[in-house]
């Protein structure tokens, strides 16, 4: 058999031809220049690694560390008019509904919409993607992607109010930078993703084979940014190479709305890293690729 051709390392972007060899066999091509770098992101990917684990790829359960975040995220209450600029927007009778004091909780807003008391929401939203409770429909795409939603969630309202008397567990808000190592490693992945996504051609689904890569990659550049002892130098240059990686799917949009997407991207690494994104645009305004460097 050949040997693989050079190929960006996941963490650096430096040309190796070394790659993950149990990931290999299911397809999944994740390059590494150095045993140290593997090393670095090594228990981020661990339970991904392997023949039978790297594709599909399934987002790993929410496990006791990470559930108080995700619930207290989801009971926060928020301003009605901040939960339809970042989320989305309840309709007029719904919000009439479940809106007290011009304030919502996701937890509401779900058991409203569903027809269900607001005490039930853990037990029919969240229990099941669990590491206890995990539910035999955990690996349908609407599951995986309904996690991918709570953890964007999380992320989203961690810190913008007080957790309510009755949550469990209550946490006080963590300031800025701390959100980034605050958060659980796959809160910080899942929002990487779907900060991504919105570039990505609704029209031109990703192969299933690079959409695993894609959730594998973030995952890297997650634990890059959680690396402990830090290392911002490798933080735009892991970003760097997964958005080159996802060049051929970007969506055909204007440069403006692909830089306000990009611009949301930087506010997430910006804590360990301030970097500058900028975009190349090609024919038809097609993103072709990305630059990414550190501003500090």
């Amino acid at each position: 058999m050949n040997p693989p051709q050079p190929e960006p390392c996941v963490v650096c972007g430096e040309p190796t031809s070394t790659r993950c060899s149990s990931c290999s066999r299911a397809g999944i091509d994740l390059f590494y220049c150095s045993v140290a770098h593997q090393q670095l992101v090594w228990k981020a990917h661990r339970a991904h690694c392997g023949p039978s684990s790297a594709h599909p790829f399934l987002a790993s359960p929410i496990d006791r560390d990470e559930l108080p975040f995700i619930l207290s995220a989801t009971r926060r209450e928020i301003p009605v008019a901040t939960f339809a600029q970042k989320w989305f927007v309840l309709p007029a009778s719904l919000s009439s509904e479940c809106a007290r004091k011009g304030r919502v909780s996701l937890e509401r807003a779900f058991a409203t919409r569903s027809g269900i008391p607001a005490k039930q929401f853990r037990k029919m939203a969240v229990d099941g993607l669990t590491t206890s409770q995990r539910g035999a429909n955990f690996a349908d795409d609407d599951v995986q992607a309904w996690l991918r939603e709570l953890r964007h969630y999380t992320w989203t309202f961690f810190d913008l109010a007080p957790s309510p008397a009755s949550s469990p567990s209550p946490m006080p808000p963590p300031a800025e930078p701390a959100r980034v190592h605050t958060l659980p490693l796959t809160t910080l992945a899942a929002t990487l993703e779907m900060a991504i996504r919105p570039m990505l051609d609704p029209g031109q689904p990703l192969p299933p084979l690079v959409d695993s890569s894609f959730k594998h990659r973030a995952l890297v550049v997650a634990a890059v940014l959680q690396a402990d002892p830090p290392v911002p130098h490798l933080v735009p240059k892991a970003l760097k190479t997964l958005l080159v990686f996802l060049t051929p799917y970007y969506a055909v949009s204007s440069l403006m709305d692909t830089t306000v997407h990009l611009g949301e991207l930087a506010g997430i690494v910006a804590p360990v890293q301030p970097v500058s994104l900028g975009v190349v645009s090609g024919l038809g305004g097609r993103v072709v690729g990305f630059f990414c460097r550190a501003t500090g």
